[in-house]
């Protein structure tokens, strides 16, 4: 039998493991059984790297067309305060998305023109998803 502290939820427990007259046969199995399991993870692994990756579902716009501002987190719109040919200054509030209980204003990165609003409010983005496109309005 041997014996082990074990430490979870920051509360120490002591673990005795003992052995049993199956352990000299199961050492042949376990052996056989981490074959298997890593022929198992080398053909999922073949597998992964063989399909194609997914394609993000949201529009995304082509940042030839003009400026991306894009989701610096997962989370909620909770607000869109520009509207579609606007025109907004650099560091001008244009939207507000919510991560967990907490609020983010996103602002413009330039002076432009509101090309294109991909999202709605209520909707929910994903980390580096494109919000907005603005027109550069150096142009």
């Amino acid at each position: 039998m041997e014996s082990y502290i074990v430490e979870v939820n920051n509360t120490e427990y002591e673990v005795t493991i003992r052995e049993n007259d199956r352990v000299a046969n199961n050492d042949k199995m376990k052996k056989d059984n981490q074959t298997e399991v890593d022929k198992t993870s080398e053909q999922k692994t073949k597998k992964k790297k063989n399909q194609p990756e997914k394609k993000d579902q949201r529009k995304q716009a082509d940042s030839a067309e003009g400026i991306e501002v894009t989701a610096p987190m997962t989370g909620k719109v909770l607000s869109v305060k520009v509207e579609k040919d606007s025109k907004v200054k650099r560091n001008q509030v244009i939207m507000t998305l919510e991560a967990m209980k907490m609020e983010t204003e996103i602002v413009a990165p330039a002076d432009g023109i509101i090309k294109e609003i991909l999202v709605s409010e209520g909707s929910k983005c994903k980390q580096e998803d494109t919000l907005i496109v603005i027109e550069d309005g150096g142009k």
